[in-house]
């Protein structure tokens, strides 16, 4: 009998990879693209978070899957914030004076409006709907370009 790392008759190999299960190929990566950080999922799966990045740097699946978790969340955050800055927003800023002392003195709740951002209009329509928001237009049709008649050069040679 070979004798690995965690004793007789068990497979070679890391302890925490007794903890793994198959589905967290598909499960994990849900958690994450819903903004579920990795020390959360650590803690609802139960594992250290050691155990989470030991299994990314030995299973290349688990981390592929894990990475384009994180760009797709990532991604929507970006998307979601594009949209946001295109159609603009409101929010309520809220300041506070203070006296002499280092005391708040008077709190003010402003509401402000960020008006839409034609530069993100633009960007979100060229790559939403390209077909009809793209700089260069190509035109179709009939249009038949003759090449000019060539015209003799005259002749010179008597002068």
């Amino acid at each position: 009998m070979a004798k690995g790392r965690r004793g007789p008759n068990k497979k070679p190999g890391p302890k925490s990879r007794s903890k793994w299960k198959e589905e967290y190929l598909t499960f994990l990566p849900e958690l994450i693209r819903k903004g579920t950080t990795i020390t959360q999922v650590a803690k609802i799966i139960k594992v250290n978070i050691d155990t989470l990045y030991d299994w990314q740097n030995k299973d290349k699946r688990f981390s592929e899957v894990m990475i384009q978790a994180r760009d797709d969340y990532n991604c929507g955050r970006v998307e979601n914030s594009l949209l946001r800055r295109a159609k603009g927003y409101k929010y309520v800023e809220t300041t506070k004076e203070l006296n002499g002392l280092g005391e708040v003195k008077l709190e003010r709740k402003v509401k402000k409006t960020v008006p839409p951002d034609t530069q993100a209009i633009t960007f979100f329509l060229k790559n939403r709907a390209p077909d009809r928001w793209k700089d260069k237009h190509e035109i179709e049709g009939g249009l038949t370009i003759l090449s000019p008649v060539p015209i003799e050069k005259p002749d010179t040679a008597g002068l």
